[in-house]
């Protein structure tokens, strides 16, 4: 059903819509944009490269991300194979494809 759909994890990657709130409480200006990450599955590739719960991905491929429809809008176009380049707070990294 639908809630599966939202649990499911894109490369070990659990997101969040990122709320005025939660930013807020994280610290962040409020009008910050993108989607916080609220797992990251050890040994993913997502782990892999870094990535950790309370980043904030506001960038896919170059693509800016502002809310959770633009992150599953860009991550659905991704082949399961390519390499990614993310952008987050921490800076860019590449999440590996399956080879």
């Amino acid at each position: 059903g639908e809630l599966n759909n939202e649990q499911k994890l894109w490369r070990g990657i659990k997101a969040q819509e990122l709320t005025k709130d939660l930013a807020k409480r994280l610290g962040l200006p409020e009008e910050k944009e993108g989607v916080l990450v609220s797992e990251v599955e050890t040994g993913s590739a997502a782990y892999e490269a870094g990535l950790k719960s309370g980043n904030v991905i506001d960038e896919i491929d170059r693509v800016k991300i502002r809310n959770l429809e633009d992150y599953r809008r860009v991550i659905k176009g991704i082949k399961a194979e390519e390499d990614v380049l993310i952008h987050t707070d921490g800076g860019y990294t590449v999440i590996r494809g399956k080879k």
